[in-house]
């Protein structure tokens, strides 16, 4: 129920929080200018592959998860949702400190 989910999200908040920052920009490769996309974009911990924050990236292709842990490398994924063009994948980012 409601109080089992709330209590997972605080542990995994205590795992994964901090006052780091990983950020970066979604675009395919095109010719004459990258064209930036809108993509679900996923942050995973490396070690593992532990879902640790999920966002969407803005029209201009950029996305930041903030407020995580400096402690852990960490894999990006962006979904395509509509499954014309294969994930972006960065994996090992370390994060940088605010």
């Amino acid at each position: 129920g409601m109080h089992t989910s709330r209590l997972s999200a605080v542990s995994q908040d205590m795992e994964f929080g901090g006052d780091a920052r990983i950020y970066g920009s979604v675009e395919r490769d095109n010719l004459p200018a990258n064209v930036p996309l809108i993509r679900r974009v996923r942050l995973h911990r490396s070690r593992d592959g532990a879902l640790v924050r999920e966002t969407w990236s803005k029209a201009d292709g950029s996305y930041e998860f903030t407020e995580i842990s400096g402690r852990y490398e960490y894999d990006v994924i962006a979904w395509d949702h509509e499954m014309q063009f294969r994930s972006v994948v960065a994996n090992n980012l370390t994060p940088e400190a605010v």
